[in-house]
């Protein structure tokens, strides 16, 4: 049990990894220490030292968190630059969502609104960069 459940860890973390070569340059850091937290959690599970789903939890959920924060800042950046920020905005919401149900944490109505809007935005809907800027400030709160 211990070996399937730290393969799957590494392939985590090896795509975590990957995603830090799409984020915007002020995120990448924090993707890869992420990604390195990952491996980690993935040597501890292998050797047993791991004795609670909390640690899991916590783990995967701080993953999670950063990689919202990644896609945000790309999103964000993305909008300045005129571009289209759906895909990151949707990996966002997602990310977001996932940082939540780890920590076993309710998002609060405006921000759950929020996570919902990037989702929709990307599953084909287009907003505005003003649109867009108001969804991230209800993600803060």
């Amino acid at each position: 049990m211990n070996e399937k459940a730290s393969a799957s860890i590494d392939k985590a973390a090896a795509s975590v990894k990957k995603e830090s070569e799409k984020v915007d340059a002020s995120a990448k850091t924090g993707v890869k220490e992420a990604g390195d937290e990952l491996d980690k959690l993935g040597k501890s599970v292998k050797s047993g030292a791991v004795k609670s789903d909390d640690e899991l939890k916590k783990t995967f959920a701080h993953v999670d968190n950063e990689l919202a924060k990644a896609w945000h800042a790309t999103a964000d950046q993305s909008m300045k630059a005129g571009n289209d920020a759906t895909s990151a905005l949707k990996k966002a919401g997602e990310s977001l969502s996932g940082a939540a149900k780890w920590s076993g944490t309710e998002l609060k109505k405006g921000a759950q609104s929020a996570v919902n809007a990037a989702k929709k935005l990307g599953q084909g809907v287009k907003a505005g960069g003003e649109e867009v800027k108001k969804w991230f400030q209800h993600i803060g709160d």
